[in-house]
């Protein structure tokens, strides 16, 4: 059995999302609430949580770390019902396992959290699509490995992204799993702090 946290401020959604992983045999609810800070009086720790990227106004990116304070082997998928780069990218940074964007099909939701369990993480190609448009704009992509100290086998991922290869593609061609390279991916959006598209066109600029 999975169990399955809700943190979502929308009555409406998180009833809806209740209910359907009821009816579901391998799934149940180890809690459903609207505010982040009513996570230390849970009883049952989640296997997943669905967090809401705006509770009440504020982003919530930011409590992750505090999420994973109390559960730290939970997955995290966060639902948002704007896709910002920059958002998406900081919450890769800050611990974020996945994303689904509103609105979405509860059957869609399903097989997003099957995948994220069972690949560990699962990061959409649309969520690096900036990185690897502004890598390609850079006239030496070697200059920007050196520069953010990638190990070889990032350097190579990276190069493969800016070709246009699939995961499935890249992780064949380094002889590794899609887990990890999901953490390859991870550590180079992590060396490269890439939390704003400015800031990354003014790392690329530096080497052109």
């Amino acid at each position: 059995m999975v169990a399955i946290g809700i943190i979502e401020d929308d009555d409406l959604l998180r009833r809806n999302i209740e209910e359907y992983m009821a009816l579901q045999a391998d799934y149940y609810i180890a809690f459903s609430m609207s505010n982040i800070d009513d996570i230390k009086d849970a009883i049952f720790p989640p296997d997943v949580i669905l967090l809401d990227i705006h509770l009440k106004g504020h982003n919530s990116l930011y409590r992750i770390g505090y999420i994973k304070d109390f559960f730290p082997d939970c997955k995290i998928i966060v639902m948002t019902g704007e896709y910002k780069d920059e958002a998406l990218l900081e919450a890769i940074k800050l611990g974020a396992s996945s994303f689904i964007n509103k609105p979405f099909s509860l059957k869609s939701l399903e097989k997003l959290i099957q995948h994220t369990l069972k690949n560990g993480n699962y990061l959409e190609p649309k969520v690096t699509n900036s990185l690897i448009e502004h890598l390609q704009s850079s006239s030496s992509l070697k200059n920007i490995c050196e520069r953010f100290n990638l190990t070889e086998k990032e350097s190579d991922i990276l190069k493969l992204m800016t070709q246009g290869e699939t995961y499935v593609e890249i992780a064949h061609k380094c002889q590794m799993s899609l887990p990890n390279l999901n953490h390859q991916i991870r550590n180079i959006c992590i060396k490269m702090d890439v939390d704003s598209k400015r800031k990354l066109m003014s790392l690329t600029q530096q080497f052109k």
